[in-house]
């Protein structure tokens, strides 16, 4: 008992002392040091450009209402930073793997009473669209300002440019039919529904790569770090006149190693 007393002391000192180490801010905040960086989060894909003003304005040409919308993802990463010397201010490097992609929504309805059957006519339709990619990709370069507070937290300002390839996804539909007639020649209640889901290499004229910028801001205490980023790509997610630039936030939580 007096043993097993003594290991789980020393066991405790050892996590003390390692829990007061990662509650300090890592050394190399200053003096040239690299620190690496692991990094996991949620993200909130979306789509900005002439593609959206076409599809809403045959939407509308219809009679159909619909929008765009975020779509929900992943993200997980790698990467260094490097302070200027003892200067606050820092350049690094991230790699892995993200996603983006997008959502559409629409619907048209009719409803009338009819003079024909005597009855009520109903007519509703909608469509519902997800596009979801896996990409490889890396930020070859950021730069930014670490403000410590105080030998605990900082805060840490960055911006920076990205390069990635989708290698793998798919873009998947549902549609939504139904017909509801009354009158005197009965009822008629159909419901049609339909699902399909095409993968991104077999989307015409759809372009796997990207690159653009990255801005964010985040907060580190001792070891840890919470960070909140936003992200454009300069490229047409489609190789058409109407564009697709892909757009995303980004919520992640990070370790100094």
């Amino acid at each position: 008992m007096k043993k097993l007393m003594t290991l789980l002391f020393m066991c405790s000192l050892v996590l003390a002392s390692q829990a007061q180490e990662v509650l300090q801010l890592p050394s190399g905040f200053s003096g040239g040091k690299t620190v690496w960086i692991v990094r996991a989060g949620a993200s909130f894909s979306g789509v900005s450009g002439k593609g959206i003003d076409a599809q809403e304005d045959a939407w509308a040409k219809n009679k159909w209402s619909g929008s765009f919308g975020r779509s929900f993802g992943g993200n997980l990463s790698i990467g260094f930073n490097k302070s200027f010397g003892s200067s606050p201010v820092y350049w690094g490097m991230d790699l892995g793997v993200a996603m983006r992609g997008y959502k559409t929504d629409a619907s048209w309805s009719y409803g009338a009473s009819s003079s024909i059957s005597g009855g009520y006519d109903s007519h509703t339709k909608s469509e519902k669209t997800t596009l979801t990619a896996y990409s490889a990709q890396l930020s070859p370069i950021n730069i930014g300002y670490k403000y410590k507070i105080n030998d605990k937290m900082a805060v840490d300002i960055h911006v920076g440019g990205f390069a990635s390839y989708d290698f793998a996804g798919s873009i998947k539909s549902e549609s939504y039919d139904h017909v509801y007639l009354t009158g005197k020649y009965g009822t008629n209640d159909k419901t049609t529904e339909n699902s399909n889901s095409t993968k991104i290499g077999d989307i015409d004229n759809y372009r796997k790569y990207d690159f653009g910028v990255i801005g964010g801001v985040g907060f580190w205490y001792g070891h840890f770090n919470v960070d909140f980023s936003y992200q454009r790509g300069f490229v047409s997610m489609y190789d058409s006149d109407n564009t697709y630039f892909c757009n995303k936030m980004m919520l992640k939580l990070g370790y100094a190693l």
